[in-house]
C-alpha cells in the first residue's frame, strides 16, 4: 500500500480561490475515485485542519497537524524548509503531492514530488508583490519545476507561460485542467433575498478586487445600464471581495459612480448560497484579463447561466467557445452589447460542460501519481 502526502499547509480557511477549490474538489475525488491501495496523509495546520473534517472518520486518510498557521507565510515557509522533508520521511510516505508551487524550498530527499502550476500571475503582476517576495516567488516556481518528479499545469495557457519563462522541456509538463466540482446544495432563496436584501434582478460575478480582475469594468458597466432606457437589470451582486480595504474601494467607487444602491458585496459565501446566487442571476460576467483556469464562468454555464467573458489567458481555452466574448475587455459600450445581445436572443441555456466532472479530473491525477510512485 502507497503512502501519499498531501501538502495543504498554505489553504487559508473561508477564502474564495481556485486553488483552494481544486484541492478541496481533488479530495472528495481521491475519496470517491481514490484506489484503495493508496493510504492519504494530509499535512493540514493549526488553523484550516477543520476544512476537511469530513475525511476525519475515512481509514484511507491520516492527518499530520503541523505546529503552525497558514496566514502566517514567513513562518510557514521557513517551517516547511526545515521540518516537512523530515516528517514525510518520517511517516514513510512514498510520494508527496503539492496542489499548488509552494514544494518545501529544502527537500532533498529522494520522496518523488508532484507539484502543481496554476498561473505565473507574480511574473506578469509584480507590483501586487514586494521585491522580496517576487524574488521567493520564482525561486520557489524554479524549485519546484526543477526538483518535482511530475509538474501538472492547468490550462495549455499556463503550461506555454510556464516554457516561455523557465528552462523546462515541455515534456516534463502534463496539462491536467482543473475539476469543476459543484454539489447541488442550495439554501433557501427566501432566506438568502431576506440576508442580503435582494429585490431586483441582478448580474452575478465571483472576483477579488486584484487589479487583472478587472472588476471596475464593471462597476462603469452598471453606471452606463443604470443611466440607460434599457430595460435590463441595473444591479449587480459580488462574491470574493473579502479585504477590508478592498470593500471599501468597491464602495467609494460605486460611490463616485452613483450606482451605490445597485451592487452587493457578499463578502465570503458558502457553496450553497454561491449555488444560489448562481441559479437566480439574470447574466454571469467575468471581465478578468488574466485567468490560469477561470472556474467561476464554468460553475455559471453548469447553473444554465449565460456567461459574458473575456478572451484574455486561459479563459476561451477552459470556456471552449461556450461563453460570450468581449474583444476588449476594457470597453464599456462593448460590455453594454453584449447584455443587449444576450436579451435581444433570449439566448438558450449554455451547455454543461462535463469534460471536468470530477471523475475524469481524479482519474487523470491518479494515473500521474501512479506513474510518478515507478
Amino acid at each position: 500500500m502507497s503512502k501519499i502526502g498531501i501538502d495543504l499547509l498554505w489553504l487559508k480557511p473561508r477564502k474564495v480561490a481556485g486553488i483552494a477549490s481544486m484541492a478541496k474538489s481533488l479530495l472528495e475525488g481521491f475519496l470517491k475515485y481514490g484506489s484503495d491501495k493508496h493510504v492519504f496523509y494530509l499535512f493540514v495546520t493549526k488553523d484550516n485542519k477543520y476544512e476537511f473534517e469530513f475525511l476525519e472518520q475515512v481509514s484511507k486518510f491520516k492527518f499530520i497537524e503541523c505546529p503552525i498557521l497558514s496566514h502566517k507565510i514567513i513562518k510557514r515557509h521557513i517551517w516547511k524548509a526545515m521540518h516537512f522533508d523530515y516528517i514525510a520521511k518520517k511517516h514513510g510516505l512514498d510520494l508527496v503531492f503539492v496542489p499548488n508551487y509552494e514544494k518545501a524550498y529544502f527537500s532533498n530527499s529522494k520522496i518523488p514530488y508532484v507539484s502543481v502550476i496554476h498561473d505565473l500571475q507574480p511574473l506578469h503582476y509584480p507590483q501586487y508583490h514586494s521585491f522580496l517576495r517576487r524574488i521567493w516567488i520564482r525561486l520557489n516556481v524554479k524549485k519546484s519545476l526543477q526538483t518535482s518528479s511530475r509538474v501538472v499545469a492547468i490550462s495549455n495557457f499556463v503550461k506555454k507561460d510556464v516554457i516561455d519563462n523557465f528552462e523546462i522541456d515541455e515534456e516534463n509538463i502534463s496539462v491536467i485542467h482543473n475539476p469543476v466540482y459543484i454539489k447541488n446544495e442550495f439554501v433557501n432563496w427566501k432566506d438568502v433575498k431576506k440576508k442580503y436584501n435582494i429585490e431586483q434582478r441582478y448580474y452575478y460575478t465571483v472576483s477579488t478586487l486584484w487589479p487583472h480582475k478587472n472588476l471596475k469594468t464593471l462597476l462603469y458597466l452598471l453606471q452606463k445600464i443604470k443611466n440607460s432606457d434599457y430595460n435590463v437589470p441595473r444591479n449587480l451582486i459580488i462574491s470574493g471581495v473579502t479585504s477590508k480595504r478592498a470593500v471599501n474601494e468597491t464602495k467609494d467607487l460605486a460611490n463616485n459612480l452613483g450606482i451605490f444602491e445597485n451592487i452587493l458585496l457578499t463578502d465570503f459565501v458558502s457553496n450553497a448560497e454561491r449555488n444560489i446566487l448562481y441559479k437566480k442571476s439574470d447574466i454571469f460576467l467575468f471581465p478578468s484579463i488574466f485567468e490560469g483556469f477561470g472556474m467561476p464562468p464554468i460553475e455559471a454555464m453548469y447553473f444554465g447561466k449565460p456567461v459574458i467573458t473575456t478572451k484574455c489567458g486561459a479563459i476561451p481555452e477552459v470556456t471552449q467557445g461556450k461563453a460570450i466574448y468581449v474583444n476588449d475587455p476594457y470597453s464599456i459600450d462593448e460590455w453594454f452589447d453584449k447584455i443587449l445581445y444576450v436579451y435581444s436572443l433570449k439566448l438558450n441555456a449554455p451547455e454543461r460542460l462535463n469534460v471536468y466532472s470530477l471523475k475524469d479530473i481524479t482519474i487523470k491525477y491518479m494515473s500521474l501519481i501512479e506513474n510518478a510512485l515507478i
